[in-house]
């Protein structure tokens, strides 16, 4: 979606909405009907202006320009923070257990992903809680980010397969970024680490079929898993087949 001066004049404000309280943004009943016009409206590059705004209201008269600026930033994975540091203790809630703990680590991870299209990330913990390798998905180290790259007439924060109408799961081809499963192995032959007999946690369900080789390969010994859903039927036939264990988070 192309930006002009509506999007410029209340982007400020947008901003400011997300900062002041971010769940009240996802919480309006228009929230999910807004996203699916941001959505459909990003890969057909339509411009966020005037037109684009009556269109809206046409239907949801009540819908401001600002909160559709401000889905439009949570779409693009662009959320304002308020940086508030408690320099003496954290006030949140204790975690439930190693699960929970390394499910944030994960999270944390997936947050420094460059993806355009989904942000997962993954750790190795050894049998002693231990944590030895950290992975995201996006391209390899000191690679531009696909919106940036000269051989693709890419839009800046949208990813180029939404750009030229790929579906979800095609144009693979042209996909520069490597998994966060595959990464965090990657880190480990860096850093001269042995990922076997290590449990990988992760923020994803079921890897796809080329992580799931490398994860069979390097004996990971088990997956903790948000969910079993799964990319296609051979990455479960090899998991099925294989000696990993798997199973999801106990807090879930």
């Amino acid at each position: 979606m192309k930006k002009d001066n509506v999007y410029g004049k209340c982007e400020s404000a947008a901003r400011a909405m997300l900062v002041d309280d971010y769940y009240k943004v996802i919480r309006n009943p228009y929230f999910n009907t807004i996203l699916n016009i941001v959505k459909t409206a990003t890969v057909v590059n339509m411009p966020f202006n005037q037109c684009f705004m009556e269109e809206i209201n046409s239907k949801h008269p009540d819908v401001t320009p600002e909160f559709v600026a401000a889905v439009l930033m949570i779409h693009k994975g662009k959320i304002p923070v308020k940086k508030k540091i408690d320099h003496y203790s954290i006030q949140d809630e204790p975690v439930s257990g190693w699960d929970e703990y390394f499910y944030n680590i994960c999270r944390n991870a997936a947050r420094n992903s460059k993806c355009l299209s989904r942000r997962i990330g993954a750790i190795l913990v050894n049998d002693n809680k231990g944590i030895f390798a950290t992975g995201y998905n996006g391209p390899p180290t000191g690679i531009v980010r696909c919106d940036y790259r000269d051989d693709l007439d890419a839009e800046q924060g949208v990813c180029p397969r939404r750009t030229l109408r790929y579906k979800s799961g095609e144009g693979l081809e042209i996909c520069i970024a490597a998994h966060a499963e595959a990464n965090t192995i990657n880190m480990c032959a860096r850093d001269g680490f042995k990922a076997q007999g290590a449990t990988m946690y992760m923020t994803c369900g079921v890897p796809c079929k080329e992580c799931m080789i490398k994860i069979i390969q390097v004996k990971i010994k088990e997956l903790v898993l948000t969910s079993m859903d799964a990319y296609d039927d051979v990455s479960v036939w090899l998991l099925k087949n294989s000696n990993v264990k798997v199973r999801l988070y106990d807090f879930i």
